[in-house]
């Protein structure tokens, strides 16, 4: 039997919230790769200008990296089969993204 001195009381103390401040306000653009499952390359959809990626395996290790080109695209043909992460770098932001490799 467990006698009620055993259990020790925690509270919790929220000190922020979730909260949306400005619902109308600057739109931003939605960055996105298809074909997503994809199995030789990804076209980046919806960015402007020159960007960097990185591809990072589900464990986090960096398995490619280098500049997206003048297509959009980027050549995933040597990964292998797998879940991936994608963080793709312009001049003002930056976008992750999930890719998964058939």
């Amino acid at each position: 039997m467990i006698s009620q001195g055993s259990f020790k009381d925690f509270s919790v103390k929220i000190t922020s919230g979730l909260a949306v401040n400005d619902v109308n306000g600057p739109k931003t653009t939605e960055i996105s790769i298809y074909p997503n499952p994809a199995d030789t390359f990804v076209e980046v959809k919806n960015l402007k200008g020159k960007a960097d990626y990185s591809i990072f395996s589900a464990d986090g290790r960096l398995v490619q990296q280098g500049e997206i080109d003048a297509n959009n695209r980027i050549n995933v043909a040597s990964l292998i089969k797998g879940m991936y992460v994608i963080t793709l770098k312009d001049d003002k932001n930056t976008y992750n993204t999930k890719l998964i490799k058939k």
